[in-house]
């Protein structure tokens, strides 16, 4: 009896050592299954998602995406098999899932691609006669102003045929390239080609409009100088006032203070200011600069002589063009301050009379004594003709805004700013 208790004790445990594995075994291939059959119908779902997407697609555009969905069918169809037999092919299964998934994001990655080329397609489309018509027009008028120049200038009918036919051959060579874009299906559409051509359509344009003010200007003389060179700049500094006892007598502000401070608004200071202003810095007892700011106006007055008339225009140009002209011309500038780049804060130069480029009759020629002549487009200038202009309020300086009554004048301030060194914003 005693010999039967001991055999039956490890029998039991050897049997329930079993029943655990056995179990356990039983319930990971369960929750595998389980896992796999979830993802799979993910996947399923995915697949579904983006079928309905494509499915809202234009018919050209689905006939192009052909490839794709043909993969994502055969993804399903694969898909409800292994569904089917889930518990037989666990192991092929769990590699198709990882392999179409990643297959999915590719299809889909494509899709979206050959949408964004639709969208380029669609656009090109929808301009190609707006471009078409500009560059019809432009060989419309430049072949009436060919015409027309030669019947009036018959000695110079060479001349003006040579310069008519330095542009015409590559326009009409681009509406023929746009005729044949406009014949392209869709699956055949390179949006890079069409990149090209646009490129080539910019070029054009620019060169056809230039050849088109010369052929206008064949039989005129003009003669461009410059009259007048003026640069207005404008300082400003933002303020802000702490409420703060422990700002009292401090020479600037942490960023902690700045960021509670009650904003007044701008202020327009002198140059010196200006300069020596820096975020945190002490303005007056509690008012703070935190920003400052400038803006300027560069404005060239230019004398034009067009076929014996004259007249003055004043053009606008970017600090760069400014920068080239005083430059190039090396003038002796009588001037105090200077920006970081270099150049006046304040410039008011007047009865100049410096020649920068002529024309003479006859001629395509433009004689250019400078090279900033080339970012200035001298035919606007002269078509349609400015009106005589009064330079006078160009000398008057730009009245600023008072300050408001919680900030000292800027002129009380000054000597507290030579006292007082440019230190870095504390945090």
């Amino acid at each position: 009896m005693g010999f039967e208790n001991k055999t039956f004790i490890p029998v039991v445990a050897v049997f329930f050592i079993l029943l655990f594995i056995t179990v356990w075994f039983t319930t990971k291939k369960l929750i595998r299954k389980r896992l796999l059959v979830s993802n799979l119908k993910l996947l399923r779902k995915n697949c579904n998602i983006t079928l309905d997407t494509v499915g809202t697609f234009p018919e050209e555009l689905n006939n192009y995406l052909g490839p794709q969905l043909k993969a994502l069918n055969n993804i399903l169809t694969k898909l409800d098999k292994y569904l089917s037999h889930i518990s037989r092919k666990m192991q092929k299964a769990e590699e198709f899932l990882e392999q179409s998934k990643t297959d999915l994001l590719e299809i889909q990655k494509n899709i979206t691609e050959a949408e964004k080329l639709w969208g380029h397609y669609n656009k090109f489309i929808a301009e190609l006669d707006c471009l078409k018509n500009t560059v019809a027009d432009l060989v419309a008028k430049i072949n009436g102003q060919t015409k027309a120049l030669c019947s009036q200038e018959k000695e110079h009918a060479d001349v003006i045929k040579e310069k008519a036919n330095d542009i015409m051959p590559q326009l009409e060579g681009l509406i023929t390239k746009y005729n044949l874009l406009a014949s392209t299906p869709f699956a055949d559409f390179g949006y890079n080609l069409v990149i090209n051509v646009s490129k080539e359509y910019e070029n054009l344009i620019d060169k056809a409009d230039k050849i088109f003010r010369d052929l206008e200007q064949f039989d005129k003389t003009f003669q461009v100088y410059i009259s007048g060179l003026h640069r207005n700049s404008t300082f400003y500094i933002t303020l802000s006032e702490i409420e703060s006892d422990s700002t009292t007598g401090k020479r600037f502000a942490s960023k902690h203070e700045l960021r509670n401070s009650e904003r007044l608004g701008e202020a327009v200071v002198s140059y010196r200011t200006f300069k020596k202003a820096y975020a945190g810095k002490r303005y007056s007892t509690n008012v703070f600069i935190t920003n400052k700011r400038c803006s300027s106006d560069q404005i060239i007055t230019l004398k034009i002589i067009y076929d014996k008339e004259t007249y003055l225009v004043n053009k606008e140009v970017e600090l760069d063009v400014f920068k080239d002209i005083l430059t190039e011309l090396s003038l002796p500038l009588n001037v105090k301050d200077y920006d970081e780049n270099g150049i006046p804060v304040d410039l008011h130069l007047t009865s100049m009379n410096i020649p920068i480029c002529t024309k003479g009759d006859y001629d395509f020629i433009i004689n250019c004594q400078y090279n900033f002549i080339d970012k200035l487009n001298i035919y606007e200038l002269l078509e349609p003709e400015p009106e005589k202009i009064n330079l006078a309020h160009l000398n008057n300086e730009t009245d600023s805004p008072e300050i408001t009554e919680e900030m000292i004048s800027e002129e009380n301030q000054e000597t507290e700013d030579d006292d007082l060194k440019e230190e870095p914003l504390v945090s």
